[in-house]
């Protein structure tokens, strides 16, 4: 059961009960001891939005500890938490099953957010999904918002809260990386929030963490995905056989999308007993959140923005991964065909 407070949090004065951030205020007054849990293997964005999200539900009087499955193997996404001091622990303890979990940057449903025996509470994110909803006592979910930083970063605005320095700047890193630098999947609400933080952020750090998202061991397979790479029509292909670092396949992918022939993108790549996919797309008539479904169907699980999505396909006991990664690969370059699998 939650623990209730004694101190029952309210929207500052001068805050419109109607807002989604008076809303939260509403949610924290009964759930006010929750874990919030990140997607698996979390990026940027979603490590920003649990940890402004914490210290505001500290600030509201309750209180919140982060988690989540999988692992962070980028150095400069280590860094920012020991710099930043983000209290993020992996699940190596479960949350128990009387624990309030609110899941950030990602849908309770998705096959991506690992299910624990625990009461899941609420959502936030601003993923699009063809998930059935489920029933929680919060949602706020805004497709059209390119960050889920962003979403917290308005929380702090409309409550009219001082916002510590440390939190700003892990919301802007988190809104810059998963928009790429509002370039990608940007809405006006994006920009607007981003001035806001903007004016509180470490600027001298904020700058070093974007400028610096890759490692001198990185290199090989950037040479790798320059060498495998397939480029039909405006379609491109590349695989980085085995990979260790997950995250590393959008962060190519998206280097390699900005060829001037090049429209739409996969890259793929082996990890953990499965196909780890990244698909990147500049081209309106190719939504990668549709393809990404498509060439998984059966075989994984997808989705995504219009622009951006990451898909994974587990290969099964006694099954070649070749044979498997050829099957997504012919599923891909088959969607130049028109409308073909798209929805």
């Amino acid at each position: 059961m939650p623990r209730q407070s004694s101190t029952r949090p309210q929207a500052p004065e001068g805050v419109s009960r109607n807002t989604k951030a008076s809303a939260f205020c509403s949610f924290v007054q009964r759930y006010n001891d929750l874990v919030l849990q990140t997607h698996d293997y979390p990026d940027p964005d979603a490590i920003a939005a649990a940890y402004g999200l914490a210290a505001l539900i500290s600030a509201l009087g309750g209180q919140a500890v982060i988690c989540y499955t999988g692992s962070i193997t980028r150095a400069i996404t280590q860094e920012m938490l020991s710099i930043l001091r983000i209290p993020i622990l992996p699940a190596v303890c479960r949350p128990g099953k009387d624990s309030a979990i609110l899941v950030v940057d990602g849908r309770i449903q998705n096959t991506n957010v690992t299910k624990f025996p625990a009461k899941y509470v609420a959502e936030i994110d601003h993923h699009p999904t063809k998930n059935a909803q489920i029933r929680v006592a919060f949602r706020d979910v805004r497709p059209h918002y390119g960050s889920a930083s962003s979403i917290v970063g308005e929380y702090w605005r409309d409550l009219g809260l001082p916002i510590p320095r440390s939190v700003a700047t892990a919301l802007a890193i988190g809104l810059n990386t998963d928009t790429q630098r509002l370039m990608r999947e940007t809405h006006i609400a994006d920009i607007e929030i981003y001035s806001w933080l903007f004016k509180k952020v470490d600027r001298t750090y904020l700058q070093y963490v974007l400028n610096n998202n890759i490692e001198r061991a990185d290199f090989q397979y950037y040479s790798r995905a320059i060498t495998s790479l397939i480029v039909r029509e405006n379609f491109g292909l590349a695989d980085l056989e085995e990979l260790d670092n997950p995250a590393l396949i959008a962060i190519i992918g998206d280097f390699l999308l900005t060829a001037k022939e090049i429209g739409v993108m996969l890259t793929l790549a082996l990890s953990e007993n499965k196909v780890m996919l990244s698909l990147r797309s500049e081209d309106p008539e190719y939504p990668v959140n549709d393809i990404s479904m498509f060439i998984t169907q059966g075989i994984g699980s997808a989705g995504g923005h219009r622009s951006m999505a990451a898909g994974t396909c587990p290969i099964p006991e006694g099954t070649d991964p070749v044979s498997l990664k050829k099957q997504i690969i012919d599923r891909y370059f088959s969607c130049l065909k028109t409308g073909y699998g798209l929805s």
